[in-house]
């Protein structure tokens, strides 16, 4: 019912909207036919109308009436005898209707009823003139319906189109680039508010793209066959240069461009976006960097220090000690770890790509390169931190300008006209002497320094073996989980072999063991037939020479003591008699390295 009634008041404004329309027509058609016109919406409130029933200008028409049975059977219906008509027979009104004749025809929009027009006769010279053109009348009347429809119609879509208009200005005010569209002569038709925060368009009454997009830009926004691309274009605002890009959709009429589309966006915004989808590298903190040795303890410390800087820090080490680990320990604990880390390997990628990669390139800078550009590290990284893998490998000329963008703090794309602003802090991680480098040539003394602000060497796992035992325990663990299994670690035995390993590879040698032999163990614990064969074929090797810091020393010893005898009573006093220490010496250590 409620639906109904909400149906009926919208047909009601619907009609009152070309109320001064439908008055007008009737007047015109009253003049000409002779007779009373009333004109009811879908609920049979009274609209328009002339002559006796003006009086009743929004009074309801009674259903039991001529006007509610076409409403019922939406079909036109004539009436010569009212009174006497059955149609008439229910309607309240019947003994003083003062009604002659009547002709009454439904108006439907898209097959509903949303009014009714009818001529009324209230004397015989009326009644004879509507029963002599009786046909004539049904005729007319059903083309008056049909008008009033139309008339309906274009003021729904006008309705629609102002609502669509409407919705289309908060869409692209809500979108988070800016939107601009130009006709063919570059003048602006329309923007968004974001356009206007980019541009202060409104303020400096911008008027044409051309005072956006600079003229030194070469991209004809007309052009279909670039239009669809990103391109980049730096805008002054004030003493302010700020990056932005730029993509185009045209509009076609008659295979012509008509307008264009354009959005903007701020090169740091979409810099965000990526490393907001794609994922930062794992968050890596120094509490995540396993090991107790005195050596290790050191760097940490120093590193806790360089994260608190923003100078250029140089992390050197044999391969596999864990670099990138320092790195990203070092970004994580500065003021940048809500920004970017971004890290490129500069032995990984050809020599003829790399300068591109760090530095980016221009549209047309080379054969091959991409429509709109490409961004380089350097600018992925601004605000945040670059991480330069394998320094030690890349070429000479390169070197150069690395040291300028070191040193200016700009950037310069390949191709480019001009220079990028950047704040980037640089970490960077080599396997090979740079010393040595710089002595043989290779490698730019003045970067060397640099980057040599602050040095971090990695010790190698020999140089830490007494971290070693943790670091099984911590593999282990990792590998049961990713591989479903239940080892509790590895036997004395394989220990023992660790302990006088060579570990070429380092930490990363050891982790690739443990998962090899938590495969292979169907053990609790891992035995030496649950090793790689290369490693038992070098079993009975000499252990490559080493020194060890003393207190390191000290605690692999009491740790492999503890691992033999045990803690309890009977274990102590073997652990004693084996390390000649005092039952308060033995206290102490086992305090002092957490044992």
């Amino acid at each position: 019912m409620r639906c109904v009634v909400e149906r009926g008041k919208d047909m009601k404004r619907e009609l009152n909207k070309i109320r001064p329309m439908l008055e007008s027509v009737i007047k015109a058609i009253s003049s000409v036919v002779k007779v009373d016109i009333t004109i009811t919406d879908g609920a049979l409130n009274r609209i328009a109308s002339t002559g006796q029933y003006i009086q009743l200008l929004d009074d309801k028409i009674e259903q039991e009436s001529i006007f509610g049975y076409v409403l019922q059977h939406k079909a036109p219906m004539f009436v010569d005898n009212p009174r006497e008509n059955k149609v008439c027979n229910l309607c309240k009104h019947r003994m003083t209707c003062k009604e002659f004749a009547e002709v009454c025809c439904p108006i439907i929009l898209e097959d509903e009823i949303i009014g009714i027009i009818g001529l009324v006769a209230f004397d015989k010279e009326q009644e004879r003139a509507v029963i002599d053109n009786r046909e004539h009348l049904i005729e007319f009347l059903e083309s008056m319906a049909g008008l009033i429809a139309s008339k309906i119609s274009e003021e729904r879509q006008r309705e629609q189109v102002a609502l669509q208009s409407r919705e289309a200005d908060v869409l692209i005010d809500y979108i988070d680039r800016g939107v601009i569209s130009v006709n063919p002569k570059g003048e602006i038709i329309r923007y968004n508010q974001l356009s206007d925060e980019y541009f202060d368009i409104k303020h400096k009454k911008i008027d044409s793209i051309h005072k956006i997009i600079c003229c030194k830009e070469e991209c004809n926004i007309f052009d279909p066959s670039a239009i669809s691309y990103n391109h980049y274009f730096s805008y002054e605002m004030g003493d302010v240069v700020k990056e932005f890009v730029y993509t185009g959709k045209p509009i076609f009429y008659n295979n012509q461009v008509v307008e264009v589309v354009l959005s903007f966006r701020k090169t740091e915004k979409m810099i965000d976006e990526v490393y907001e989808i794609l994922g930062q590298p794992i968050k890596t903190t120094f509490d995540d960097i396993l090991g107790e040795s005195e050596l290790l303890g050191q760097v940490i410390e120093r590193g806790r220090k360089a994260a608190k800087s923003c100078s250029s820090v140089l992390i050197q080490g044999e391969s596999g000690t864990g670099k990138e680990l320092f790195a990203r320990a070092i970004h994580y604990e500065s003021n940048r770890r809500d920004q970017a880390l971004v890290a490129i390997n500069c032995a990984a990628i050809p020599e003829n790509l790399l300068e591109s990669e760090l530095f980016g390139y221009e549209e047309g800078a080379f054969s091959g390169a991409k429509l709109g550009g490409k961004l380089g590290k350097f600018e992925l990284a601004d605000k945040g931190t670059l991480f330069l893998d394998e320094i030690g490998d890349m070429p000479i000329h390169l070197q150069a300008k690395l040291l300028r963008v070191l040193q200016e703090r700009v950037v310069e794309r390949v191709g480019g006209k001009y220079g990028i602003p950047i704040d980037v802090r640089v970490i960077a991680a080599t396997n090979k002497p740079l010393e040595s480098l710089v002595k043989e040539g290779q490698f730019r003394e003045d970067l060397f320094y640099r980057l040599n602000v602050i040095p971090l060497n990695i010790p190698s796992l020999k140089q830490r073996k007494v971290d070693i035992p943790l670091l099984v325990t911590h593999f282990v663990r990792r590998f049961n989980q990713k591989l479903n299994k239940n080892i509790s670690g590895c036997d004395e035995a394989v220990l023992s072999m660790f302990r006088n390993y060579g570990w070429k590879g380092n930490i990363r040698e050891l982790e690739n063991i443990i998962e090899y032999s938590v495969n292979m163990c169907s053990e609790q614990w891992i035995g030496m037939d649950d090793l790689p064969m290369s490693m038992r074929r070098d079993e009975e090797e000499v252990a490559e020479e080493t020194i060890m810091n003393f207190r390191d020393l000290e605690r692999l010893e009491l740790q492999k003591a503890i691992g033999l005898y045990g803690k309890d009573k009977d274990g102590i006093e073997k652990t004693l008699m084996a390390t000649g220490l005092s039952r308060a010496t033995y206290y102490r250590k086992i305090k002092e390295y957490h044992l």
